[in-house]
């Protein structure tokens, strides 16, 4: 079933009581992809995590729960997904633990090598120029860090259901190439990690 056009908008940034409506669902269609990712990252209790595109926040409340000793930062180009993953980790940004604010992956506020390790699920789609984020993603990890990129290739049967001007899906293939100009190596991959593929880059 084709998704209608203003579903897919919303999707690409939620705004107001159709847009947080719109990250519940997201939060239960995307929750098997976003633990296989946290898993893949392989996380460590004192690991600096950056994650793109945060909708909910029950990603950044997960990893924030495994990171003990370390810090979660979470950014999104949607203030009202800052603003309801805000809510949902409170106490975690009251300690000091977690850190959420609207943002971009084409421009990162923070320095260089700031992150050990990062990840955006089924945002890359929305990303004007996918090179220049993901040059902009290798610039904030440390060169020994890792990055999980969750995302739906052009060929799987359900990318012909969103707009195409929307949602502008990549093949496995051109990703990779744009990964490798960006810096990035691709060193384990999962094609079906349960609505969507995985790759895990260094």
């Amino acid at each position: 079933m084709r998704r209608p056009r203003f579903i897919a908008q919303q999707s690409s940034h939620p705004k107001g009581l159709m847009g947080r409506a719109i990250a519940r669902i997201m939060s239960r269609e995307t929750s098997r992809l976003n633990d296989a990712a946290l898993d893949l990252l392989d996380l460590r209790d004192d690991d600096r995590l950056l994650e793109v595109g945060i909708g909910h926040g029950r990603t950044v409340e997960k990893a924030a729960e495994r990171l003990t000793n370390g810090y979660v930062a979470g950014i999104d180009v949607s203030a009202e997904m800052t603003r309801m993953a805000g809510r949902r980790n409170a106490d975690a940004i009251r300690d000091g633990r977690v850190d959420i604010r609207v943002g971009s992956s084409s421009h990162v506020e923070f320095p260089d090598d700031a992150f050990t390790k990062a990840l955006a699920v089924h945002t890359i789609y929305f990303w004007e120029d996918p090179s220049t984020d993901l040059a902009e993603l290798r610039r904030v990890i440390r060169p020994e860090g890792r990055f999980v990129l969750g995302f739906t290739p052009s060929g799987a049967s359900h990318a012909g259901h969103f707009p195409g001007d929307i949602y502008r899906f990549a093949s496995r293939d051109e990703l990779v190439e744009m990964l490798a100009a960006a810096g990035f190596d691709v060193e384990t991959e999962v094609p079906d990690a349960g609505a969507g593929a995985l790759l895990s880059l260094r």
